[in-house]
């Protein structure tokens, strides 16, 4: 980029400042690689307050769903890639409902964007309740 007054570039702001900030001065104990800084500090163990709620360490978590719940549960289970991908071809006749409706009835769009936002909200829902076992099975490989 050519500054106003000459060709060369412009970094620097009116006052002489640089538009991006310097690095932290820590980055300088990592000059040799990442084994030559400090080690990590430990995993947090035990409660923990984050978000306006306590959370335990000690067990998995997954948030409440907060809407209808569109997939099947049996004997207390669930068959997570199934259900994610009859939800993901539910979320895309919902979607070409929702063009359907917005071409032919555009006052009527809000009844079709919930449904569509309810499917999605089911899926991030599956996507949360697959984490802990996703986490389980990368621990035991490494």
């Amino acid at each position: 980029m050519e500054s106003a007054a000459g060709g060369g570039s412009d970094t620097t702001g009116e006052a002489g400042v640089s538009q991006f900030p310097a690095p932290p001065s820590f980055y300088k104990q990592y000059q040799e690689g990442p084994e030559a800084g400090p080690p990590p500090p430990p995993p947090v163990a035990g409660e923990i307050f984050a978000f306006a709620e306590y959370f335990s360490t000690e067990q998995d978590y997954v948030p409440p769903l907060t809407t209808d719940k569109l997939y099947a549960v049996q004997n207390g289970s669930v068959d997570i890639k199934q259900e994610l991908m009859e939800l993901n071809k539910g979320v895309l006749f919902l979607f070409l409902e929702l063009l359907t409706v917005l071409v032919q009835q555009p006052s009527q769009y809000a009844q079709a964007l919930s449904q569509v936002k309810v499917a999605l909200l089911n899926m991030s829902h599956l996507i949360n309740m697959a984490r802990p076992l996703q986490v389980n099975c990368y621990v035991s490989v490494a």
